[in-house]
C-alpha cells in the first residue's frame, strides 16, 4: 500500500472545470497557464481564441458532415424513413479516440504541462452521434440506453484525462433549471444524467464564468464560492472570494493575469 502524509506537500496538478455561457471567457483562460499546453478541440471558435497565444499546440475534432434527413419517432412497425443523403460514418469522437490512446502509448504529453479539452458540450455531441452509428440508428431520435451509453463513454472520456497527471483545464456550459421542490432557478452544467454530479468530483477547482459590459469595456470574472443558483462551485483556491477578476489585460503576458495567476503565483 502506497501511503502518503500531507506533511510531504507533493505536488498535485490543477484539475479545473470552467462552467458558464457562451462569450464568458473560458477558452481564454488556458492561455493563462505556464508551461506548455496541448489542446484537445472540439470547438472551432477555440481556435480563434487560443491564437492570442502563439504557443499552443492543439488537434481539432469538429462536426462531421451529418445525415440531415428529418427522422421523428416512427410508430412500431412503421416503415423506416427513407435517408436523403449518404450516411457516412461519423468521424469526430472515433479520430479522438483513436488520437488519444496512440498519444498515451506514445508518451506523447510528457512534454507538456498543460491540457485542455473545449468543451463537454459538442464532445457529447459527437459521441451521441458514435452511439446511434454504432447501432445502426444514425440520424435517429436517441433512445434512453444510448445516452446511458453516452454516460458511461463520456466518464471514461474525463476520467482517462484527468488520470494524466497533468494541469487539466475542461471547459463546458451551464444552463437554467427549475429546482422541482422549492421553485427556485439555478444553473447546472450541461451534462447528462449523473455527469453532472460524476464529472465535477474528479476537479479541485469548478468555477463558474461571467462577463459584464461597461461602456464598452469587457470585464471577466470567476464565481468560486458555492451559492444557492450555482450548487455544483468547488475551488482549491486559497481565500476564495465570492468573484474574482481573471480578466486579462495584456495578452503579451498573460500568465500575469486571469485563473493562471490565481492558481500557480
Amino acid at each position: 500500500m502506497n501511503v502518503h502524509n500531507t506533511s510531504e506537500k507533493i505536488p498535485t496538478p490543477e484539475r479545473v472545470f470552467l462552467i458558464g455561457q457562451n462569450g464568458t471567457g473560458k477558452t481564454a483562460q488556458a492561455i493563462t497557464f505556464p508551461g506548455k499546453t496541448f489542446g484537445f478541440l472540439f470547438d472551432p471558435g477555440a481556435v480563434k481564441t487560443l491564437e492570442l497565444h502563439n504557443d499552443i499546440a492543439y488537434s481539432t475534432y469538429f462536426h462531421d458532415i451529418l445525415d440531415l434527413t428529418p427522422k421523428g419517432i416512427t410508430k412500431s412497425g412503421a416503415a423506416p424513413v427513407k435517408t436523403m443523403t449518404q450516411v457516412k460514418e461519423p468521424e469526430s469522437y472515433k479520430t479522438f479516440a483513436k488520437d488519444f490512446v496512440e498519444a498515451t502509448q506514445n508518451d506523447f504529453f510528457s512534454s507538456y504541462d498543460n491540457i485542455i479539452l473545449d468543451n463537454t458540450t459538442m464532445l457529447q455531441a459527437c459521441v451521441m452521434d458514435q452511439v446511434l452509428f454504432q447501432a445502426r440508428r444514425y440520424g435517429t431520435q436517441p433512445e434512453i440506453g444510448d445516452y446511458a451509453t453516452l454516460a458511461v463513454t463520456m466518464l471514461k472520456v474525463i476520467r482517462s484525462l484527468v488520470a494524466l497527471n497533468k494541469n487539466i483545464l475542461l471547459i463546458g456550459h451551464d444552463d437554467y433549471y427549475q429546482d422541482d421542490k422549492t421553485k427556485r432557478i439555478g444553473n447546472h452544467p450541461i451534462l447528462v444524467g449523473a455527469l453532472k454530479t460524476q464529472i465535477p468530483l474528479l476537479f479541485n477547482n469548478v468555477l463558474r464564468c461571467e462577463m459584464e459590459e461597461d461602456k464598452g469595456n469587457l470585464s471577466y470574472w470567476i464565481e468560486a464560492v458555492k451559492y444557492e443558483k450555482a450548487k455544483f462551485i468547488r475551488t482549491s483556491i486559497p481565500n476564495p472570494q465570492a468573484r474574482m477578476d481573471v480578466t486579462i489585460k495584456d495578452f503579451k503576458n498573460p500568465t500575469a493575469y486571469g485563473l493562471g495567476k490565481l492558481l500557480f503565483s
